[in-house]
C-alpha cells in the first residue's frame, strides 16, 4: 500500500491520504474502515469452509467498499487493476446512493447466479459487466476488464475449464469478442438480452 498525497488538496494535515494498490494487493478490511475507490476496479470476496472464493461484487470509481457495508466474514477487497483509494471511517455517514448501489448489485448478482444454464449465466454476467464498466461504441460496448477465466469461474460458481469452453462457444457464435486485454459485446447480443436487466 503506497500513500500519495491527493493532488487537489493543499494541506496534508486535513486531507485523507490517497493510497495506491497494485492488482491482487488486498486492501485492509478492518471493520472500522471503508474505502472510497477513486480510480481502477476492485472485487469484494468471501470464501466458504472449503476455501472456494465467492465473489460479492465488482466496484469502480466512486464506490465505497468495506466490511461495514457487506458484513460478511471472511472478507477481502481485491484490486483487479492498479487502483487509488482513500480511507473513510465508519463514523462518517455512508451516502445513500452507495448503499443503494450495493443493494442493486446484490440483486443483480443473485439473478445471474440463479440462471439454470451456465451459458446463460456467463453471458448475463459479461453483459452486466460491460454495461457497468464499459464504453458505448456504435456497434456495442467496449471494455478492458482484466478478469481471468478463473475469476469469472469464481463469480459464477463453476470451473475455469467450463468458463474457457463457454467463452470460446460465445465467440464462435459471434455473441462476444473476448481476450485478456480486449472485450466487446456487440449490439445484437445486447439487444437479445435487453429485456432481462
Amino acid at each position: 500500500m503506497t500513500p500519495i498525497l491527493h493532488p487537489s488538496l493543499e494541506t496534508p494535515t486535513i486531507s485523507p491520504a490517497l493510497y495506491r494498490f497494485q492488482r491482487h494487493q488486498p486492501l485492509s478490511s478492518r471493520k472500522t474502515t471503508l474505502w472510497k475507490i477513486h480510480q481502477g476496479l476492485v472485487r469484494t470476496v468471501t470464501w466458504n469452509d472449503e476455501g472456494s472464493i465467492i465473489t460479492l461484487g465488482f466496484w469502480g470509481p466512486g464506490s465505497w467498499v468495506g466490511w461495514a457495508i457487506d458484513q460478511v466474514s471472511p472478507y477481502e477487497i481485491q484490486p483487479l487493476t492498479t487502483i487509488t483509494a482513500t480511507t473513510v471511517t465508519t463514523h462518517q455517514v455512508i451516502p445513500s446512493r452507495n448503499l443503494l448501489d450495493h443493494q442493486q448489485q446484490t440483486n443483480i448478482m443473485l439473478g445471474i447466479l440463479h440462471c439454470h444454464r451456465m451459458e446463460t449465466r456467463l453471458l448475463k454476467l459479461l453483459i452486466w459487466l460491460a454495461q457497468r464498466f464499459g464504453q458505448r461504441r456504435s456497434h456495442g460496448i467496449q471494455m478492458q476488464l482484466p478478469l481471468t477465466h478463473q475469476e469469472i469461474a469464481e463469480t459464477l460458481g463453476t470451473t475455469r475449464v467450463t468458463v474457457t469452453r463457454l467463452i470460446n462457444q460465445l465467440e464462435q457464435s459471434d455473441q462476444i469478442q473476448w481476450s485478456r486485454r480486449h472485450q466487446f459485446i456487440p449490439s445484437h447480443t445486447l439487444a437479445i438480452e435487453a429485456g432481462n436487466f
